[in-house]
């Protein structure tokens, strides 16, 4: 069974795979400067990522991190409109999937939902054995797939 860990922004699109005895890291990286340009740059290459018809579907279950929704209406829809689009393509390429909130997540794989952006690195680090030298997305995707495999009862 192959998990994705998703961590979306406006700027890039994270994805974190395990299973099958293997981790896999996507980066999906938007291109332009205004967010309109850099959502149809995301668009574009989800739908890549996930109709490839060239390899396995991406995962038998996909784990989105829920979007921080803080002050910034602009920055909320925005966010809104990038999830949408990585949901709707996920149910294009019957992938289920769901959201999880940041708590949940930090909470099941590291014992509490306190804990700084470095001990995520860390954990993640150890657990997977990444680099160092990642953009912090991927040791949060790599933690949201960790927290689907021990949801669907696969280990931790």
């Amino acid at each position: 069974m192959r998990i994705a860990g998703v961590d979306p922004d406006t700027k890039s699109i994270t994805i974190f795979i395990i299973g099958d005895d293997r981790s896999e890291r996507i980066r999906i990286q938007a291109k332009g400067r205004r967010a309109e340009d850099r959502f149809l740059s995301l668009v574009e290459d989800i739908l890549k990522v996930t109709r490839n018809h060239d390899r396995p579907p991406l995962a038998d279950y996909v784990y989105i991190e829920r979007p921080f929704v803080g002050p910034n209406r602009k920055a909320a829809i925005d966010m809104g409109m990038v999830v949408g689009a990585l949901r709707g393509a996920l149910v294009r390429a019957d992938i289920p999937h769901s959201l999880i909130d940041p708590s949940v997540w930090k909470t099941n794989t590291m014992g509490t939902s306190n804990v700084s952006k470095e001990e995520i690195k860390q954990w993640a680090m150890v657990r997977f054995e990444l680099p160092g030298n990642l953009e912090q997305d991927h040791y949060d995707a790599a933690c949201i797939a960790a927290y689907g495999m021990q949801v669907l009862g696969k280990g931790k």
